[in-house]
């Protein structure tokens, strides 16, 4: 069966139910909106990029190219949010970065 069809099918059971299918109708409206907002929400802020990953999974990587990725992320990334609240407190004590890290990912 092909697209059009269904479409059609659909629209002959839409108006037979009547007005008992509407709240369905608009039920599934809402949960294909929801499901486009968190499909836009997880490729614009939480994807982790692949080059981020890549560069802190190899050892002794240098902290420009950290600087330098995490800049490519943009301020809008999770991830790169995250990594950036590292870099810029890199001098400071360990307990005190990871501090602030665990701030940060409640935050996020």
């Amino acid at each position: 069966m092909d697209f059009m069809q269904e479409l059609i099918e659909s629209w002959h059971a839409l108006q037979l139910g009547g007005p008992t299918l509407y709240p369905l109708l608009f039920l599934a409206l809402m949960a294909l909106v929801i499901l486009l907002d968190r499909t836009w929400i997880f490729w614009g802020f939480i994807r982790l990029p692949r080059s981020l990953d890549q560069l802190v999974s190899t050892y002794g990587f240098t902290w420009e190219s950290l600087d330098e990725e995490i800049r490519r992320t943009g301020e809008r990334n999770y991830y790169g949010r995250f990594c950036r609240n590292i870099l810029d407190h890199r001098t400071r004590p360990l307990w005190w970065i990871e501090s602030r890290a665990q701030d940060q990912a409640q935050i996020l």
